[in-house]
């Protein structure tokens, strides 16, 4: 490879005929994308066919950013960040981390992930989040005591953080 660098190789699991795959991600260090993405995912199974292709806009070396609680009080509320408190406990777990980090590298698509109590919500290229407590929701609470954003990548470092730290808070 003559630019760029891979970042990160992960398993991905088994493929649609059962062979092992693994996901990498390359930064190739200048904008490929039509919307701004300057690293690419790839998906290959066992025998070395590439499954898939996407660019990314997955800045790594953001990665190395501290959640910041003031900026997030400041963006949020207060009471939002007992939120995040609440959905860190109720959400993150050595079950789920894992799929919900592999949802936020997901940049093509809108994507979703439906917790026990929580929604994330992400559109299609973007660079933040919106956290949902849905329990609330359905039972009339106004959605601005409901809903947070925050950064991709803030909310991956900080579930990384959480987990690192033994579920501390």
């Amino acid at each position: 490879m003559n630019n760029g660098h891979i970042t990160s190789v992960t398993s991905n699991g088994l493929g649609h005929v059962g062979q092992q795959s693994c996901e990498i991600i390359i930064d190739v260090d200048k904008v490929i994308g039509t919307n701004g993405q300057s690293s690419l995912t790839v998906i290959v199974d066992e025998l070395g066919n590439i499954r898939t292709l996407l660019t990314i806009k997955w800045n790594m070396e953001a990665m190395n950013l501290k959640f910041n609680k003031e900026n997030f009080i400041k963006i949020n509320s207060e009471f939002l960040y007992g939120k995040l408190l609440s959905f860190l406990r109720a959400e993150i777990s050595d079950f789920s981390y894992q799929d919900i980090l592999k949802q936020l590298k997901n940049t093509g698509d809108d994507t979703n992930y439906e917790g026990n109590q929580y929604l994330i919500t992400r559109q299609k290229y973007s660079e933040t989040v919106i956290v949902i407590d849905e329990v609330s929701e359905e039972h009339g609470v106004d959605t601005l005591c409901t809903r947070f954003t925050l950064g991709v990548v803030e909310l991956a470092e900080l579930i990384t953080d959480y987990i690192n730290t033994n579920f501390e808070v």
